[in-house]
């Protein structure tokens, strides 16, 4: 009998080996400012990006909207719910999703018992990003 392992151990050159292998960060789940810490969406930011970033909305109002949408290109995962947030982080959940499925995370430490995109296969989440 042979044991299992992981496909990153495997083929650890493969891409998508490489691409589980990323650590986990804030601003794949929620766009997130240099710092790491979760952006509220700008007021008018809807409007803005339907119309564009027309001198009308003023231009710090366009600087927070380009920064914002910027960082929302940069979330990774999919159909996340935020079921929580307080001072100290936040807890994300698939909607219809069981107690033991939801990730949480740590403003302090980081990820509860999650360090890459590996540990979260057995969610069934969709990423939208390109494997690289």
């Amino acid at each position: 009998m042979k044991d299992l392992i992981p496909m990153t151990d495997y083929l650890p050159d493969h891409p998508y080996s490489k691409f589980l292998k990323r650590p986990l960060t804030l601003g794949m789940f929620v766009p997130c400012n240099e710092e790491g810490r979760p952006m509220d969406e700008p007021e008018n930011y809807q409007l803005w990006r339907k119309h564009g970033s027309f001198t009308q909305y003023g231009e710090e109002l366009t600087k927070k909207c380009v920064h914002y949408k910027k960082a929302k290109e940069k979330v990774l995962f999919e159909g996340l719910l935020i079921v929580s947030q307080g001072n100290y982080g936040m807890t994300f959940a698939k909607p219809g999703s069981k107690p033991h499925e939801t990730i949480t995370y740590r403003y302090r430490t980081g990820f509860v018992g999650l360090k890459t995109i590996e540990d979260l296969t057995h969610l069934g989440l969709k990423y939208k990003e390109p494997i690289k």
